[in-house]
């Protein structure tokens, strides 16, 4: 069996509240259960009407994030923080959805920045870009537009 991460993207609004990208709502405005409590077979959802951004598993990157699956001694940026006490609505929801997620944490734009910084160039550390940077340009431009690193940050957590 598998460990999988399941990672979203937060904000800080004018108002100074966390809020979840509104791109990660499904185009088909479904919650993933129709009005009678069934399931529903959406192709674009993952989690209660929210599409996850595509991380691969990587235990590298686990390992990186939150110190989950560490079998290579890499210095993680911290240990699992849990869901943070100012997130979402909707991400507590997400989280809370199964109780096989865990070692839930977050890490804002600047954080894994500085990370990136002082591990550059030692070997293993490269998976951070490599498998973060399919979501990188759209961290850079949600920090540009909500007013810098601090106010943008991953959330996430993993089940197996």
């Amino acid at each position: 069996m598998g460990t999988d991460i399941w990672l979203y993207i937060e904000y800080k609004d004018d108002k100074g509240k966390w809020v979840l990208d509104e791109d990660q709502k499904c185009p088909n405005n479904c919650d993933e259960y129709d009005k009678d409590d069934e399931e529903v077979d959406c192709p674009k959802c993952c989690y209660d009407g929210y599409i996850e951004h595509d991380i691969m598993r990587s235990y590298l990157l686990f390992s990186i994030l939150a110190n989950v699956r560490n079998d290579y001694g890499l210095n993680p940026i911290s240990a699992p923080r849990g869901i943070p006490e100012n997130a979402s609505e909707e991400y507590i929801k997400i989280a809370n959805n199964d109780p096989d997620n865990h070692s839930h944490s977050y890490h804002t734009l600047k954080q894994l920045k500085e990370y990136d910084e002082k591990y550059d160039g030692e070997e293993g550390y490269e998976y951070l870009k490599k498998y973060l940077s399919p979501i990188d340009n759209f961290l850079e431009e949600l920090a540009r537009k909500y007013g810098g690193d601090d106010n943008v940050r991953i959330v996430f957590f993993f089940d197996n």
